[in-house]
């Protein structure tokens, strides 16, 4: 007798009557893609690395404002790159988009190792700044786009690893090299990306979106497994293009709902992401670890901070994908809250006479590092190539990345201001704040992605009576009906 619903033969093991294909598809291809794209992120960390070892050599040789042009110029050209990359990603796809991050970046570095001058320096700041912008919206596209919703989270934490990996790069290169042989070894990166994109495979839902649907099925493919059955989803890309086929781009579609709730949601975790001080907090770290007499080298404690990073960012890629992108954001963001609050109350116990706060001032700073690096490093980013409808995608997404290196700049520039005018101890208490209004947003408002395609995200955010896919399902807080409609 035959089980209709296994296919199976009553007193046999083996089923008639079922397919010998995979249930997941396969992530070789997923994950060397990735890490492919993924040398872009490295570069991000090698732009944002350089200028502290870089001017403790030129220290000499630039102003104390010029070397303040020097650190902060980069994130200033990253506000023009992530608009250009957005449009190279719509433009010319996806993989090419990418490919082409190299140019402002080899440029950018061959310009510091051959500058005359400070304006060469600047010069090549903005452009690695351009190319750290364009990389920045790129590669979370990429990732988003090309990973299965099963390894999504894990593959898109890679992309924050990779940003970590190079910061630590161009710190352990500082004990070696000149700057101007660490600007080479950057250019030589970038340019191995160059290299190393064009065997990847592209976007399947760029493909179809712009009608190369043999092209689609062949990269889908690849990236799945020849073994995996594709066929569902491949269903659902189309039925999500074809739902939506007739509706051209216009700046008026960013009003729509499903555009403009997860375009919300992205720009406040971005700003989140930044006034919580994780770049304020870092350029304070070597003066914390001076004062507990750790060391006297000043090129270690950017090392260990660097070892702490990846140890917790490698903790995040883990658990993403199980835990979920709203547990690790809470977490992430409980730590924040205590390691900030308690590094502000060592700097305000601090004027008080004979109190030796040392170790609290260090496991402070090891806390938040450790905090920021198990979420907020790494999700907003991974949330740019989950929450956004495809038509939309680039646009909005470039929309987020202004505003995160905005945040950036304004942070990194004005928190001496914030510093004079409320004392180190009370701008420190800000970000603490800032830190706790995060967490309030993730439990209130911020619906959970794990698991789920990128369709059905999509659907999420769409009116229930316009929905074309059917009742979509995310994991979500009660307190967030207010964002659907």
């Amino acid at each position: 007798i035959m089980d209709a619903r296994t296919g199976s033969i009553e007193g046999e093991s083996t089923p008639l009557l079922f397919s010998t294909r995979p249930k997941k598809p396969a992530l070789c291809i997923q994950l060397s893609s990735v890490l492919v794209a993924c040398i872009g992120s490295v570069s991000v960390g090698l732009v944002l690395g350089y200028s502290s070892p870089a001017l403790i050599e030129l220290k000499t040789e630039l102003t104390a404002d010029q070397a303040s042009w020097f650190g902060s110029l980069p994130t200033l050209g990253a506000l023009a790159g992530g608009p250009i990359g957005g449009f190279m990603l719509d433009f010319v796809g996806r993989r090419t988009g990418i490919a082409f991050t190299s140019v402002p970046l080899v440029a950018g570095w061959l310009l510091i190792v051959y500058s005359q001058g400070y304006l060469w320096l600047y010069a090549g700041r903005i452009l690695t700044g351009i190319g750290m912008g364009m990389v920045s919206l790129s590669v979370p596209v990429y990732i988003g786009e090309v990973a299965s919703k099963e390894y999504r989270g894990v593959l898109g934490a890679l992309n924050q690893l990779g940003g970590v990996i190079g910061i630590q790069i161009v710190y352990a290169l500082a004990f070696i090299v000149h700057w101007r042989w660490m600007a080479f070894v950057c250019a030589s990166l970038a340019t191995c990306m160059l290299l190393g994109i064009i065997f990847v495979p592209d976007s399947p839902r760029w493909l179809l979106k712009h009608k190369y649907h043999g092209e689609a099925v062949s990269s889908l493919n690849k990236l799945r497994g020849d073994k995996y059955d594709i066929e569902g989803e491949l269903l659902e890309m189309e039925a999500n293009l074809q739902a939506h086929s007739k509706e051209k781009f216009k700046l008026s579609y960013l009003s729509k709902p499903s555009v403009y709730k997860p375009l919300v949601i992205s720009i406040v975790l971005m700003l989140f992401q930044q006034f919580c001080g994780i770049n304020a907090i870092i350029f304070y770290a070597g003066d914390i670890f001076a004062s507990t007499n750790f060391s006297s080298d000043p090129n270690l404690p950017p090392v260990i901070i660097g070892g702490v990073q990846i140890v917790a960012t490698v903790f995040c890629a883990l658990f993403m994908d199980k835990a979920g992108r709203r547990v690790l954001l809470l977490i992430s963001g409980s730590f924040l809250t205590l390691s900030s609050g308690a590094l502000g109350a060592y700097y305000y116990l601090k004027l008080q006479p004979n109190m030796d706060l040392s170790w609290l001032s260090l496991v402070s700073i090891i806390g938040y590092i450790i905090g920021f690096s198990i979420g907020w490093g790494a999700i907003p980013w991974l949330l740019l190539g989950e929450l956004f409808p495809l038509k939309v995608r680039s646009a909005a997404s470039s929309i987020s990345v202004i505003v995160n290196w905005l945040s950036a700049f304004i942070v990194t520039k004005e928190f001496s201001t914030l510093e004079n005018l409320i004392h180190k101890y009370g701008a420190i208490w800000c970000f603490t704040g800032v830190s706790l209004l995060g967490v309030i947003f993730v439990a209130l408002v911020l619906p959970e992605t794990k698991g789920k395609s990128l369709e059905e995200i999509e659907e999420y955010f769409e009116p229930s009576n316009q929905r074309k896919l059917g009742n979509t399902s995310i994991n979500e807080p009660t307190s967030t009906r207010s964002i659907q409609s």
